[in-house]
């Protein structure tokens, strides 16, 4: 039986990196390919060579699936219930389990640029 890989979220503001702030309208207008919207929320780290963006779930979706857990649990069925309760787990610890997105923007691309613009203002 193989062992688990256990996986260590790196702080990326100990590596170097610093944390800045994109509005929605700024970010829904440099990514056009992930929108944010209601059920995600964006970290943005910045060093001299790139941009790193981790998505995680809102606050809002994480309520919402505490309100809904008794209908997830029905719908999923009781056989399920591990699975369901696994899954809660890992929105609730995101950066723990390494449930989240993560995406770079390099700095040679126009995306960095328009960044860099916006946070220098």
């Amino acid at each position: 039986m193989a062992e688990e890989e256990i996986y260590k979220y790196d702080d990326l503001l100990d590596s170097g990196y610093e944390l800045i702030h994109l509005t929605k309208k700024q970010h829904n207008s440099i990514i056009k390919r992930r929108k944010k919207n209601w059920k995600n929320r964006y970290e943005y780290y910045l060093n001299e060579d790139r941009v790193i963006m981790q998505e995680f779930s809102s606050r809002m979706l994480i309520t919402l699936n505490i309100i809904l857990y008794p209908i997830l649990v029905l719908m999923a069925g009781f056989s399920n219930f591990k699975d369901l309760n696994r899954d809660l787990k890992r929105l609730f610890n995101e950066k723990k389990y390494g449930s989240f997105v993560e995406d770079w923007i390099t700095i040679n691309t126009e995306q960095y640029k328009e960044i860099i613009r916006l946070i220098g203002e």
